[in-house]
This record gives C-alpha cells, structure tokens and sequence, in this order.
C-alpha cells in the first residue's frame, strides 16, 4: 500500500515523457548518485554517523538499547524488519558518492520502533502513571550521563550566543533556555527512577524545536553569503523581462523568492 502512490506516479511520468524520464530522473538524478558526487555533493563514510550525532538526539540515546532488543528478538517480524531495515539502509546510503544530509530521514522511523519497547520497558519498570504492575528497574547511569552533557551544551550555547556572539540577536534564547530546563527536570527526574522523564524529555525537545521554527534561524539557506534577502531585492529592482545572472553554481531557491522571480 505504501509503493502505491509512489509507482502510480512514477508510471505516470513514465507515459508522459518516457524518455526524457529514463533519461533525467532515473538515470541523471536516481542512479547517478550512486556512483559519483552529483553537485559536488560528496561526504566521508562516517558523513551520515556525523548527521546522527547531530541531529537524532535526544532519542539517540536510547538507540543502542533498541537494537539490543532488536537483535534479541530478531525470531520475531519487528526485530527483522529493525535489523534489516537499519543495517541494510544505512549501508546503502553510506556507500552511495552523494551524500545529503535528508537521505538519513527514512531511518528515523526504524529508530523509532527500536527504541519503542525500551521506552515501554522504562515506563513500567518505574511503575508508569501507577496503573501499571510496578516491575522495579535501575535506569543506566549512562543515561542520566547524557541527559546531564545535553543539559549542559544548551546550558553552554545559551551564554555564547547572548554573550560571546559577534551579532547576538537574541532567537536563540527561548529554544535553547527551554532545552537547558526541560533537561535538567528529565534529568531529576532520572535520578529519582521516575518514569515521567520520558514524556518530559518528549516535550522538551518538542517545544525546543517549535520555538526554533518560530525564529528566523531555521532556513539554513538564509545563513549563505551572500544574504538571500538583500540579494533578492536587488534583484527585484531589476524588469523580469531582463535575465539576471549570478556567480552562484547552484540555484538558491531563496534568492528567487525574495527576487520575486520563478
């Protein structure tokens, strides 16, 4: 059901421009990537490792624990489908020349079902909303440990960015101040056995990212030199019936925006 949509579309480009199609889409864009760096767009192996550590905390530590329960229920259909899905993706896309950092999304959702039972685990280990069978369970220290070093680097990129930052505009505040909080509360929580840490933790990352999102930060394209905003207004004061040309090699989807230009 989910490859539906999918190959109705693909079938559909298909008899549309069937050529043009095999040609651009499937070989240009699809396997050429395989092989060579399209767009210069190259990495090291470890790339998507990196892209990890960058980017999945925190449920990233809970991610080793989900794959030892993976790998001790691999008679059953999900640990296979975790296992295989996990190792056989991340293989492929590390082996693949283009390296993106969004080729890594479909592996969230296996991360997701690993660490699922291991959350399930901590919830009524620590009897849960109290409803539960109270099966009494130590959480790792280790988890405790990075709670604590995530707490701290928001802590840490909270005094840079309204001390020490050249042009501080003060965006980063409220995500960063809500992290640093809502981490050290998961973090008491931790430390008490309490299972309200996991629900506290999920929401502190939820309402870190909102925040974010409402900042003018999340664009990473507005961040490139040059200022996507200036630029495009330049361009504005120029007739569309006039091409405008830049030393950009890649097209930069902002600058057509703010330049009002398709």
């Amino acid at each position: 059901m989910g490859l539906v949509p999918a190959m109705g579309w693909y079938i559909n480009q298909f008899s549309a421009q069937s050529a043009d199609f095999v040609h651009n889409s499937l070989f240009n864009q699809m396997l050429d990537r395989i092989w060579s760096p399209v767009e210069e767009h190259r990495g090291s192996p470890a790339y998507y490792g990196l892209e990890l550590l960058e980017w999945a905390w925190p449920w990233l530590l809970f991610w080793p624990w989900g794959l030892r329960e993976a790998w001790r229920s691999r008679a059953f259909s999900w640990g296979k489908l975790v296992l295989v899905w996990t190792v056989g993706f991340l293989g492929a896309i590390t082996l693949m020349q283009t390296k993106l950092p969004w080729y890594i999304m479909p592996l969230y959702p296996m991360m997701a079902i690993a660490i699922g039972p291991v959350l399930a685990a901590a919830w009524n280990g620590g009897g849960g909303l109290g409803v539960q069978p109270f099966t009494p369970g130590r959480y790792p220290k280790l988890w405790a440990i990075f709670v604590a070093v995530l707490g701290g680097v928001a802590i840490a990129a909270l005094v840079y960015f309204n001390c020490f930052d050249p042009s501080p505009t003060g965006h980063y505040s409220l995500p960063l101040g809500a992290i640093a909080l809502g981490s050290g509360l998961s973090l008491l929580l931790l430390l008490r056995q309490d299972p309200q840490f996991i629900p506290v933790l999920g929401w502190t990352w939820y309402v870190g990212i909102f925040l974010l999102m409402a900042s003018p930060h999340w664009v990473f394209e507005l961040n490139g030199w040059p200022p996507a905003r200036p630029l495009g207004q330049m361009v504005q004061q120029v007739p569309k019936a006039v091409p405008v040309y830049t030393t950009d090699v890649i097209e930069r989807p902002t600058v057509n925006f703010y330049g009002d230009r398709a």
